[in-house]
């Protein structure tokens, strides 16, 4: 069934306006077509790779994502002349003697605004039982085009048409990129560059292991943020309803809303600004870094180590503090 076809039978739920001209955008470009069966056979691949749950370890993660980049490599690098388009059925990860002509230019390479509207289409594919992964075809369509062309980094993902969440959307991400909606679990892990504003939610594990780049969230954290950062700035306009900073080692976190949970547990360095109350404990086994606090907090860790903790900019828990406090106790 062509795309076309598909976009008549099932989107229902957007406007007749909307339909008509992602239909004139699917007809424009033979691009976007393309990456629908790529995320089709990617979830296909997913499927009957292994049994898997929406936990993966990053080892696992990572290799799944260096896969894909390296299919969507082969469809664009190895396309098919106009001729054989009509006969061309990519085969994912398999085959590699199926590309039959190689491009040396990016006469097919799509655009961001493809991107775009490749999202839109999206909606389509939420019945299939791994389009969680969809994030991960976004990331590796991203980086692609940032690699091959010298032309725009400035992406725009829309999601907020979806009613499924999404997970690693952003992974490795080093471009400019515009979220229009939520970004599902896991989003910009192992982020290295780049300017991301995103216009929504985010769920577990936000921004793990970002080592650079502005990341910009303006809605709340179902989860954890900024896990093991090693660079960056992290910026959350609302709420963190799991833990934020844990094991962190340089950059900057900056929560303008509440935390939930603990802050700092295992803090290597960085900086990190609250400006909400934090409900959970604060620096536990804490060795380095600073942490100012803007309202209450619940209570300071018995196993802090060592880094400085401000309230209204003001010095209140520090290395030299806690013995001070310990030689008061026992010689008054």
């Amino acid at each position: 069934m062509k795309l076309i076809e598909i976009i008549d039978q099932e989107y229902k739920t957007v406007s007749e306006i909307a339909v008509e001209e992602i239909k004139t955008k699917v007809k424009e470009s033979k691009n976007i077509e393309l990456m629908y069966k790529i995320a089709k056979e990617y979830f296909i691949y997913e499927a009957n790779w292994r049994s898997r749950t929406d936990e993966i370890d990053g080892g696992t993660q990572k290799k799944d994502y260096d896969k894909l980049y390296q299919t969507i490599f082969h469809h664009w690098k190895y396309a098919p002349s106009p001729a054989e388009e009509n006969t061309y059925s990519p085969q994912l990860l398999s085959n590699d003697n199926y590309y039959r002509k190689e491009h040396t230019t990016d006469e097919k390479l799509y655009t961001p605004e493809e991107i775009t509207s490749f999202c839109i289409l999206a909606e389509n594919l939420q019945s299939d039982i791994k389009f969680h992964m969809f994030g991960n075809v976004l990331s590796a369509l991203v980086k692609y085009h940032q690699n091959r062309t010298k032309y725009t980094n400035e992406y725009t993902i829309i999601t907020n048409h979806l009613q499924r969440d999404l997970c690693y959307l952003g992974y490795e991400n080093t471009s400019n990129i515009r979220v229009m909606g939520n970004v599902g679990a896991n989003p910009f892990m192992k982020m290295k560059s780049g300017n991301v504003y995103i216009e929504g939610d985010a769920q577990r594990n936000f921004a793990e292991k970002i080592s650079g780049g502005n990341l910009i969230l303006n809605g709340t954290v179902q989860g954890n943020v900024g896990r093991t950062q090693t660079g960056g700035t992290i910026t959350i306009k609302k709420d963190v309803l799991g833990s934020g900073g844990g094991n962190m080692k340089r950059g900057t976190l900056i929560i303008k809303g509440s935390v939930k949970e603990d802050v700092a547990d295992f803090m290597h360095g960085g900086i990190i600004k609250i400006y909400g109350p934090v409900n959970g404990i604060i620096g536990s086994y804490m060795e380095h870094g600073s942490i100012y606090l803007y309202d209450t907090y619940g209570s300071i860790s018995t196993n802090f180590e060592n880094g400085k903790i401000y309230q209204h900019d003001k010095v209140i828990w520090s290395e030299w503090r806690k013995l001070s406090g310990f030689f008061k106790k026992f010689f008054p």
